[in-house]
């Protein structure tokens, strides 16, 4: 399982580990070694208002391309886990998620979650697409 552990010796350190196991389609490998996912936390970590940014131009554009990369894939893992929860659910209705609970992980701030049923279910049809099966 993937690892990841903050240093107690050295504040803003961390050590992330995992095998392949953890990675089977490459994707954490990749991220690291196209460096998408050192774009992407510098541009979690950049302060960016609209408009302004410390950022290079050719760094902002850089760190721009590893967010959309890193959003792709987690798109398509979000849709897979809302469509494995709905399948669980399908298979035996005390397992999975309800859409209920799909809101409320989705949307926790969400003083009232499940008005965003149809949003939860909109985003499991395209999950359904992504994996190429028909939305029920």
């Amino acid at each position: 399982m993937l690892n990841i552990q903050p240093s107690e010796t050295q504040s803003g350190t961390f050590t992330v580990s995992w095998t392949p196991a953890d990675d089977p389609d490459g994707h954490l490998f990749q991220a690291l070694t196209d460096g998408h996912l050192e774009g992407a936390l510098e541009a979690l970590a950049d302060p960016v208002r609209f408009g302004d940014t410390a950022a290079t131009d050719a760094q902002a554009l850089a760190r721009l391309r590893s967010v959309q990369w890193m959003l792709e894939r987690l798109e398509r893992r979000r849709g897979a886990l809302l469509v494995a929860l709905r399948d669980r659910r399908d298979a035996d209705p005390a397992a999975g998620a309800s859409w209920a609970d799909l809101a409320k992980a989705l949307y926790p701030e969400d003083p009232d979650p499940q008005r965003l049923r149809s949003k939860v279910q909109t985003l499991h049809a395209a999950g359904l697409r992504k994996a190429g099966r028909p939305a029920q």
